[in-house]
Order: C-alpha cells, then structure tokens, then sequence
C-alpha cells in the first residue's frame, strides 16, 4: 500500500468520510483526503483521477464514486474523472501512446525516466544520460556526472575536472578531489578519508608533524614555515595566540603570541588592530558574511 502526505490545507479525515479506495494514513482509522472529502492518495490498485477519486486499475465495476463505476487504464497515473478510461498522466517509465485515449506504453527510449505525457518524448533522463533538444537521451562523457542540455559535462568525478565540455584527469596525485583547469598538475583541492593529505604549493602531501603548522619544507621538519589561523609563529613553532582582550579575534601573533599582528572579523562584532590588541569597533552589518581578514 502506498501512502502520499496530504499537502496543506488537506489533512486526514475518517476512513468512512473519504471516498472509496483512499490510501489509509497513520492508523487504519484515517485515510488520506482533504477537507471535501476528496481524495489524495490511493491505494495500491487504484489511480487518482482529477476529481479527487480512487479509480481502479484495470479491474471494471470493483471501485465506485457517487455511484459510477471507474476503472483507469493499466499504468495510468491519473485519469479522467469524466471518463476514467481516458488517461491524463501515465506512472514513471511510460508514456501517453498518441493521445490520452490510446492509454500507456512504455517509454520508446530505454534511457529516459519520464515521458508520461507522450511516449516518444522524453522530459527526464536517467541518471548518467542527459536529454538533447529532440527529447533523446544520450549518454554523458566518461567520468562525468552532470551534463547541460548540450551535452557538455558540468560536473566531474572525483580526481577528473571540466575542461572544454569534458571531464580531464588531474594529474596531482592520487588524493586530488579537483585540479586546475589551466593546469592539471595543479590541484585546488584534497580529500582524503583519513585525512592524511593536506594541500600545499598545488599538491596533496601528508600534513605537518605540529597539527597547527599549515605549510612546512617536509611532514618530518621540526620547524614549521606558516602556522594556521590564531596561531603565532615563535622560532619555528606554532605558539596559540594570548588574546588578552578576550575577543577572540586574533587571528595571528607571529613573534611573540602576546602581541596580535592580524585581526579577524566575526559573526559577534568587527574589529580592528590597536597596539597589538584586537578592539571591538562594531557590530557586524546584517549582511556579514565572515569571517573576514583586518590588518
């Protein structure tokens, strides 16, 4: 049995106030119609028509509304309430054959996803195709995901980026989510599982002994070249930054991590360098989108 959420203002009514055939909701007490008794879900076996009435499917005088017997045709969707052999909109992977008297058939292409108005016209495509201008599906680019109407990729699997409409391999290591277009030996980005990459100087390389060092000569230096935000470089190493203001907004301290040589602006407040201390200026402007770098 399949059960749909009645949208607003629908809400679930008495099994007894609902037109037969109505899909039942969270008890067997309630089934799925709005407030004028109209259907919005139907049982397995039955198709909604326009009217807001269960129609059965294919199986003539077992379901019947304000005493008319209804029976929509075989894969229908929805059906005429006026005339239930008559159908208006066929279930996923079939298409109306002709006009809507002539019932559903299957999508004429194998590769198409929904074609419920018209069988030889395809309006969604499944997933790794796209749909060309004549309403065919045609497969996408090696290693793409995504393609736009003309075909060409949007969006490339991991280690592959979009150059010209295709998907290229980057050429930037193993762990390289996503390279330069310009230049595939350049990587933009890392991802790894175990996070044991890190991006420095376009490559995918195994972090910094010190956790908080962002760039060093090689993982096993003892000195590091450039510490992560609010953290100050002192004879090598990453020292966290004494914010004696307690603003928070220190951002870096290299030299001595008592004195603040760079100052961030936060979702609290903007701040601004003063005597080696981040002082509050203001209050952020709705629009802030932070955080942002202050010298």
């Amino acid at each position: 049995m399949s059960v749909a959420v009645c949208p607003e203002p629908c809400s679930a009514h008495p099994a007894e106030q609902c037109p037969d055939g109505c899909a039942s909701g969270d008890s067997n007490s309630t089934a799925l119609c709005n407030e004028q008794a109209k259907c919005t879900a139907c049982i397995e076996g039955y198709a909604l028509t326009d009217a807001g009435e269960c129609a059965a499917v294919s199986v003539p005088d077992t379901a019947r509304s304000n005493g008319h017997s209804l029976t929509c045709p075989m894969d229908c969707a929805k059906c005429d309430s006026k005339d239930p052999t008559v159908c208006l909109e066929c279930v996923s992977g079939y298409g109306l054959n002709g006009t809507s008297a002539d019932g559903c058939v299957p999508c004429i292409d194998d590769l198409c996803g929904d074609c419920s108005s018209a069988y030889t016209q395809c309006k969604s495509c499944s997933d790794m195709n796209w749909l060309s201008p004549d309403g065919t599906c045609q497969p996408i680019g090696d290693n793409c995901v995504t393609a736009n109407a003309d075909g060409n990729c949007t969006e490339c699997f991991f280690g592959y980026v979009v150059v010209d409409g295709t998907c290229q391999k980057c050429d930037a290591g193993d762990d390289c989510a996503k390279c330069d277009p310009a230049n595939l030996s350049v990587c933009l980005s890392c991802e790894n599982p175990n996070n044991m990459t890190v991006l420095r100087d376009g490559k995918c390389v195994p972090p910094c002994k010190d956790t908080n060092c962002q760039t060093c000569a090689s993982p096993d230096a003892d000195t590091c070249d450039e510490c992560f935000n609010a953290y100050g470089l002192v004879d090598g190493k990453c020292v966290a930054c004494i914010d004696e203001s307690y603003s928070f907004a220190c951002d870096a301290c290299d030299g001595n991590p008592e004195v603040c040589t760079r100052c961030a602006s936060t979702s609290t407040g903007l701040y601004s360098l003063v005597g080696g201390q981040c002082i509050f200026t203001q209050f952020p402007p709705a629009d802030f989108a932070g955080p942002e770098m202050l010298v």
